[in-house]
């Protein structure tokens, strides 16, 4: 049952993304400079129970922004007050992806996340894979249960 639900998620986002490829054909490459901008999260979807999260249904509307530098910066905004949640950095890299179970282009961002002391934090790489890029961003974790993410370019 959770593999059904899992790959019912996955056959509904990656229809969503209206991306299509030549049967056998790799994956499309994707370059740092496409990246750059703010985008607006517009909702996610997965989970072993197929959820469906929104600002709307969340509260908070988050906004990743890439810089040319490197940089990434994410924003929340709830109850009209923005704040900067993470400023690290990020990569545009490949691996296998679960999805597909093919190479893929992935988006890999640097997580701060708390130390093991009080007060230190580390820095986790969290790896996405992209599954579209254009006037939409679509990630997706690279991994049995988790979620597929769709961002607006602002």
């Amino acid at each position: 049952m959770k593999r059904f639900l899992f790959c019912v998620a996955t056959a509904l986002l990656a229809g969503s993304t209206g991306a299509c490829t030549k049967e056998g054909a790799g994956p499309a490459e994707v370059s740092g400079t496409e990246i750059y901008g703010e985008w607006d999260w517009v909702h996610s979807v997965g989970g072993i129970a197929g959820l469906t999260y929104t600002p709307a249904s969340t509260g908070v509307a988050t906004r990743w922004v890439f810089k040319t530098d490197g940089t990434f910066q994410e924003y929340d905004t709830q109850q009209g007050t923005t704040r900067l949640v993470q400023s690290t950095t990020f990569a545009i890299g490949s691996a296998g992806s679960i999805h597909t179970g093919q190479p893929a282009q992935t988006l890999i961002i640097n997580r701060q996340v708390p130390g093991p002391t009080p007060n230190t934090t580390s820095v986790q790489p969290v790896t996405y894979v992209i599954q579209g890029l254009g006037a939409q961003l679509v990630v997706a974790d690279n991994y049995a249960d988790g979620f597929g993410s769709t961002y607006q370019r602002r």
